[in-house]
This record gives structure tokens, sequence and C-alpha cells, in this order.
């Protein structure tokens, strides 16, 4: 197993009552899970949909630990990507009688000097290693869409700007971002909810991923935290930070 260090945070935020994130973390001999599960605030009992999802993903994991000692990563991003339709289908039928409740997901797995991914909605992945910094996944929101004002000839934002278009839950069938890569020794990888980038600079992210033989993930969340609450934002906020001390 990789030598890896971890650090988490999920916190409600300010103003909220209710924390409607839900993180997971899983280690393996073989691999490790990391997720991070948004409940859409907008929607009813956001918090449930986002614990369904990542209390499956654990049944899913733990029914299937021969599969993970085999290491066949295209069969586990499979079984996983299933466990989201699954999820998507219970959630779906539940809110045709009830109202709906949606979350997304972003999930990384993380196995010798490999990654996969596979995600839903606009919940982060990010990395970092000694020569660059990404963003792994794509926000799945309407974007910068503009109407002209026929008179004034005036540029208006859509009104469907930010609104997030795939869910797990929302619609009767659902597609997960998937992908993959190769990561090296003291790579960083960070997993978000959108509470920490809409009130936190890319800047500040790229600063707290920097590499360290310390293991001071702790306190680099705690610096994004501190940004987020200066800038204003009263939501739930969850981060992952993984360091990759070593690639076996």
């Amino acid at each position: 197993m990789n030598n890896i260090t971890y650090s988490k945070l999920s916190e409600c935020g300010p103003l909220r009552k209710i924390n409607q994130d839900s993180i997971l973390i899983l280690t393996h001999d073989e691999m490790s899970l990391f997720c991070i599960a948004d409940g859409m605030g907008g929607l009813s009992e956001g918090e449930k949909a986002s614990s369904l999802m990542t209390e499956r993903l654990s049944a899913w994991w733990s029914a299937h630990s021969d599969m993970l000692y085999e290491k066949n990563m295209g069969q586990i991003a499979d079984g996983l990507e299933s466990v989201i339709s699954d999820v998507n289908r219970e959630l779906y039928e539940y809110g045709l009688s009830n109202q709906q409740c949606g979350t997304t997901a972003s999930i990384l797995c993380v196995s010798k000097n490999m990654y996969f991914i596979l995600s839903v909605g606009d919940s982060r992945i990010y990395m970092r290693n000694k020569r660059d910094f990404h963003q792994l996944t794509k926000d799945e929101i309407w974007s910068n869409q503009w109407i002209i004002e026929p008179r004034s000839g005036v540029k208006i934002p859509d009104n469907k700007y930010g609104m997030l278009l795939n869910a797990i839950g929302t619609d009767k069938t659902i597609i997960a971002q998937r992908m993959g890569g190769f990561f090296e020794k003291g790579s960083v990888f960070l997993i978000c909810s959108d509470g920490l980038y809409k009130f936190c600079d890319d800047r500040y992210i790229k600063k707290a991923m920097k590499y360290s033989k310390e293991s001071v993930l702790d306190r680099r969340i705690g610096f994004l935290k501190e940004k987020v609450l200066k800038n204003g934002e009263k939501d739930n906020l969850s981060i992952i930070m993984i360091k990759i001390d070593d690639v076996r």
C-alpha cells in the first residue's frame, strides 16, 4: 500500500443548522477511496441523499474486498459507477412520491502510482505535484451564457447561470465523469464541496497543497477554512486533503 497521509474537515458553517455534506475515507492494503457528497441545499433532505451515497459506497467496498486485492482498476471503477446508478435510481424513485432530493459526489481512488475519479455535480478534485496544479473534475453547471437585451444591446447573464446540471437523484438516468491518470511521490490531492472554492481563490488552494515532508495537513485545511470564513461563506464546508509520501 502507498504511504499516504490525509486529513479531513466537514462542518455545518456559521449559519446552517444541518450539515448536508457527507465524507467517506476507506483504506485497504492495495487501494484507498475518498469521497465527498454534497446534498443539494435547494432540495429536500439533502443530508439524507449524501449520507445514502457514502453508505452505499462503503457497503460495496466491504462486499468486494477480494476485487481490491486483484487491483483491477477498471472493474473497481465499473462497480463504483454501478453504485452511483443504484443510488440515483433509489433517490429518483423516492422523489416521485415525496419531495425531490439529490446529491453531488466526487470519488477518488488511489493505488500504487495510479488514480481514478468518478464525479457527478460541482464538488471538485484537485491535484498538485512538483510541477503542476490542476482541477481534475469539471463543474457540471450551466456555463456563462449571456442574453442581449434587444433595445439597449446590454448583455445580461442567463437566469440559469450557475445552475447545477447533473446530480444524483434528480433524473431517471445518471452519467458520471470518469477519468484516471498517474501520480508521483510528493503529489497532493484535494477534494472539496463548493463551500470551499466559491469563497477561496485557487491561488490559496494551490498554496495549501504545496508538498512538504512534514505532516501539516490539518494546518493547511485550517488555513483554507480561515480564508473561506473571512470571505463571508455561510454554507457547509467539507475538505479532504491527501498527501502521497511514497509510491510503491
